[in-house]
């Protein structure tokens, strides 16, 4: 019985975390490249599941990401770092997608989006924003909660976020994350010759 299995007074014969490490002594000690990938996911198995204790920090799995295609106005297509979304508020939830910029300050959805969400308030106060197209106004929103879908699944959590709305007439064309939540979680690396991005927790990014 491990460590792990002592801590949960484990008396399972099943334990994933126990299979897994006698699955990791089965792997054979010469160094192929099969044997390295075996190990490499051997390891984040028992570190995912380690995660999954009582008081223990989640465990993100870097994720690797193409660039989504999108059509401009005058039909060309280009290739975004895009990320699929969903943003909730205390009445809806909504899927979309939003643009990874490392240029941005702060983060902004559509004000579509927010008139879906029923968070556009009745009297707000303008912000002056500098953007690549000059200075417009925004106003404040909260989202409840912002989630990262990859593969289908619910990546990680943005809870109780601050992000601005444009005017109808200025609408984004979609969500933009800026530097003020993503990015101080996340490591992100931009790959344009292949046209791929990456996302790598903090704590587990390497340094």
């Amino acid at each position: 019985m491990d460590s792990h299995c002592k801590q949960q007074n484990c008396i399972n014969r099943n334990c994933w975390k126990r299979s897994i490490q006698r699955s990791k002594e089965k792997i054979p000690k010469q160094q192929t490249t099969a044997s390295k990938s075996a190990l490499r996911n051997c390891n984040a198995a028992i570190d995912w599941c380690t995660s999954q204790l009582p008081g223990k920090k989640q465990y993100y799995t870097p994720v690797k990401c193409r660039y989504l295609n999108y059509r401009l106005a005058n039909g060309r297509v280009i290739f975004l770092p895009l990320i699929h979304v969903e943003v909730a508020s205390e009445l809806q939830t909504f899927g979309t997608v939003a643009l990874l910029d490392s240029g941005a300050t702060m983060s902004f959805i559509p004000y579509e989006i927010a008139d879906i969400l029923g968070i556009i308030p009745e009297h707000h106060a303008n912000i002056a924003v500098e953007t690549a197209g000059g200075a417009c106004d925004f106003f404040p929103v909260v989202l409840k909660r912002l989630s990262l879908i990859t593969g289908g699944r619910v990546y990680t959590d943005f809870k109780n976020i601050h992000v601005l709305v444009p005017s109808p007439e200025r609408d984004l064309p979609y969500a933009i994350l800026g530097r003020d939540y993503l990015f101080k979680r996340f490591h992100v690396t931009f790959r344009e010759n292949i046209r791929k991005y990456e996302l790598h927790h903090h704590k587990y990014a390497n340094k």
